[in-house]
């Protein structure tokens, strides 16, 4: 799996392409995304789009990137499902817990046109109807 990052309006865009199934995957995963913390990252964006198959050990990754930005106050957002990744997010219920977008403007955009507006606020959030159900928390 290959893992790449850049800035997009205050966001980490983290772009991940393969397969996101062994373990060692994972712990790359986990150390790219400490680091961004460390660095100071506060939005983080993860881009699926070019992952074509996620297993456990991905979804753990997702799942400990996103208590990451929590314990530093942070937005945390995926982009890029795909049908089958899709699937596997609904028999987990983690689309209850991942905001998800259709894609990186729609995942950075409403924080981006909020601030021009000037007003200070956060933006009001718009994730994408998944076509997954349950509900949100």
């Amino acid at each position: 799996m290959d893992i790449s990052s850049t800035k997009i309006g205050g966001f980490d865009v983290v772009t991940l392409e393969g397969e996101f199934l062994t373990e060692p995957e994972q712990n790359d995963f986990r150390t790219f995304v400490r680091g961004l913390v460390s660095d100071g990252a506060g939005h983080l964006v993860i881009d699926l789009g070019a992952i074509r198959h996620i297993n456990s050990c991905g979804l753990g990754s997702l799942v400990c990137a996103l208590i990451m930005m929590k314990k530093v106050g942070g937005d945390f957002r995926i982009t890029g499902v795909n049908r089958d990744v899709g699937k596997i997010l609904e028999l987990t219920r983690l689309d209850t817990v991942f905001r998800i977008y259709d894609g990186i403007r729609e995942a950075t955009g409403d924080r981006i046109a909020h601030r021009q507006q000037g007003d200070g606020k956060e933006a009001s959030e718009a994730p994408r109807e998944t076509g997954l159900s349950g509900p949100a928390l």
